[in-house]
């Protein structure tokens, strides 16, 4: 039997042997309140045929962070192979199947059930400091929260990246299959892969967008930026002119470089232009270079 187990905003999936015992529902649930009581699962709750594809500390990672994102444990209800675990902010679907010695030989935490959208932006409107909601279906207006209000974006900036690739491939400039190699000036620091390959590296422009969206990389950014030309970008995110790379925006937060940063916030569109030929010239920060978690958003 084959388990799959996976990640997506704390969501485990893990595939069902065909038989398991039909009365579980007393000790099913004191599994399941154990588990998320703590954010432990311990290895011995487990069949082994589980564990020798999904360790117990993986699950209790998946728990855990559950219990991070949705608040502390308050109860489960259910019977049979299906219930609810009832967390402080949100209900999660769970289904657990145990084997014949009432050991756990099949677990699924389903999509969680976090409220209406409307009670999600009544959440977000609460929130300590400055926060914006704007939720669009089908060009209908669902839901919104003060969605006139211009923002920091962070890494949603590299949608307006995506955008401007899209652009390059209806006009035939670039393609998915379009090969360059890495340049060793569109090296960014992490998050990503690619600052640490070779340079000269061959990479396929669809690598490049898909690694920039799935792990916001930020070197394949800096690449695509390069590739599509700094005005595309811009033509697709007006408020930001200049349009910086990570790489300068890592530059600018330098803390050597308070001067240069003081520039930028004063100077004008076009002087900031000017300023981008001293950024070019300067070195990545040492201070981030050794943050590995450090990004843009």
């Amino acid at each position: 039997m084959r388990f799959i187990f996976g990640v997506a905003v704390a969501l485990a999936i893990i595939l069902f042997p065909p038989s398991a015992l039909a009365d579980e529902a007393t000790s099913a649930r004191s599994l399941l309140e154990r588990m998320f009581k703590t954010g432990e699962a311990e290895p011995e709750w487990f069949a082994q045929d589980f564990l020798a594809q999904v360790p117990a500390e993986r699950v209790s990672e998946i728990v855990s962070a559950l219990r991070e994102q949705h608040g502390p444990f308050q109860s489960v209800e259910g019977q049979g192979q299906n219930y609810t675990v009832t967390l402080e902010r949100a209900e999660v679907p769970t289904r657990i199947v145990l084997d014949a010695e009432g050991r756990i030989a099949g677990l699924l935490f389903q999509p969680v059930a976090a409220g209406t959208i409307s009670e999600q932006v009544e959440a977000i409107a609460d929130l300590p400091g400055q926060t914006a909601v704007l939720v669009v279906s089908n060009g209908a207006e669902r839901a919104a929260h003060n969605a006139g209000e211009p923002l920091a974006v962070g890494s949603a900036a590299k949608l307006a990246i995506l955008k401007a690739l899209a652009g390059a491939y209806e006009e035939g400039s670039l393609g998915p299959q379009t090969v360059v190699s890495l340049d060793p000036e569109w090296k960014s620091l992490p998050s990503g892969i690619l600052q640490d390959w070779p340079d000269g590296s061959p990479l396929t422009v669809a690598t490049l967008a898909k690694l920039m969206i799935s792990i916001s990389d930020n070197t394949a950014t800096d690449a695509l930026i390069r590739l599509v030309g700094r005005q595309a970008v811009e033509a697709e995110a007006a408020r930001n002119v200049p349009f910086l790379t990570t790489r300068e925006l890592f530059i600018l937060k330098g803390a050597g470089n308070a001067e240069l940063r003081d520039a930028w916030a004063e100077a004008s569109a076009e002087g900031r232009r000017d300023i981008l030929e001293q950024i070019a010239s300067s070195p990545l920060p040492e201070e981030l270079a050794t943050e590995p978690t450090v990004d843009i958003e």
